[in-house]
């Protein structure tokens, strides 16, 4: 590291827009982008969207195909499906200069069929609630449950539908965890919470399967303890369960021939305590941190700690980059985090999410240059 970035990145100062494009494109620094299906546009309107992020330095962006209710791909389309996005991006995104990699939500599934025809698959809370009843925070908030194995098998079919598309770059893997245990600062004024405890009523998964397994382990039922949060075997039950359904998948979708990413909660040691996540373990290619460091009530300077937390604690082969959130910066602040975080040993930065880069244009200039070439 020259001596200028380094004093550089322990100051603290706001870099000028020109020093961060010149160490943007001296590094290679991957521009990533979370994205949302729009089936209501045309193939000419796509394309239009998908050169706008080209022209921002962008090449590489996670389309959302599986969330929640709905399903945005399949090689024949039933009813519900408004359409076969991803037949429809694909070449668009291939002809602007783009790689797309689909985004699934994993664990987190409230579609009606799913809850009809299996509410056993379901996370039950320590109070003995299923998530389906008595969702915690929001309404969609129903999480399928990492131990059964029956909900793995579930999700290797999600993915083998993929291989319908071999044009995919990539699989990227979202709300794979447990429910938030502990929200983040920023947000428990909003939900009228003060969680400094684990609560029982946002504790999961108390069900069949977990307790079974979990005795099997060590002799005793989670439900028995004292305080269940205080005991480290079922906390790290609990993230070992994440850690082997992550991994199962990752087996499936490198046999496609496909790169494996995750989004995870911002640091190791957050992602631990929030939300059972233990993501250096997992096999993926590349993680995706979400540092929205406005939720944790934090400076963008945090994005400079955070980053190298989780680049020191993953793999040699694998890749760390920085998600963050669009509406938390302005145009010093985003220069900013774009020198702090390669310093920090960071591969990339995504960002969170399209409609809110296109909403705002006072950040294009921090982004635009041309000939911007990726590694």
């Amino acid at each position: 590291m020259k001596r200028r970035d380094f004093l550089f990145a322990l100051s603290g100062a706001i870099p000028s827009l020109l020093m961060a494009k010149e160490f943007f494109l001296k590094n290679g620094f991957e521009r990533w982008v979370w994205m949302h299906p729009n089936c209501d546009y045309s193939d000419d309107e796509w394309l239009h969207y998908l050169e706008r992020f080209v022209r921002l330095g962008i090449r590489h962006i996670h389309l959302e195909v599986y969330a929640g209710t709905k399903v945005w791909f399949k090689s024949s389309t039933p009813a519900e499906m408004p359409c076969d996005l991803l037949a429809r991006i694909l070449p668009l995104a291939k002809k602007a200069g783009l790689d797309v990699h689909a985004w699934i939500w994993t664990l987190m599934n409230d579609h009606p069929q799913v809850i009809k025809e299996h509410p056993d698959w379901y996370v039950i809370n320590r109070l003995g609630k299923s998530c389906i009843d008595d969702p915690p925070y929001v309404k969609y908030y129903r999480w399928l449950c990492p131990s059964k194995p029956q909900v793995a098998e579930f999700l290797e079919q999600v993915i083998k539908d993929l291989e319908a598309y071999p044009d995919l770059a990539g699989i990227h893997l979202d709300y794979i965890r447990f429910p938030d245990v502990i929200l983040p600062i920023g947000f428990q004024p909003k939900y009228h919470l003060v969680q400094k405890t684990e609560m029982p009523q946002f504790d999961y998964c108390y069900c069949e399967t977990c307790r079974s397994e979990f005795k099997k382990q060590s002799g005793f039922d989670p439900l028995t303890l004292p305080d269940p949060s205080k005991n480290q075997a079922w906390r790290e039950f609990r993230e070992n369960q994440i850690t082997a359904l992550v991994n199962r998948l990752t087996a499936q979708i490198k046999k496609q021939g496909k790169m494996v990413t995750a989004a995870v909660f911002p640091t190791p040691s957050i992602a631990r305590k929030l939300v059972r996540q233990n993501w250096p373990q997992w096999d993926v290619d590349a993680f995706f941190p979400m540092m929205y460091h406005p939720f944790y009530h934090k400076p963008v300077q945090w994005l400079y700690e955070a980053t190298q937390e989780g680049v020191r604690q993953i793999k040699k082969r694998q890749k760390l980059y920085s998600g963050i959130y669009v509406p938390a910066f302005q145009p010093d602040t985003l220069a900013r985090a774009l020198h702090l975080i390669p310093q920090a040993g960071g591969a990339g930065v995504a960002f969170f999410d399209d409609k809110a880069l296109v909403a705002t244009p006072a950040l294009w200039p921090v982004l635009q240059s041309k000939g911007n070439k990726e590694k």
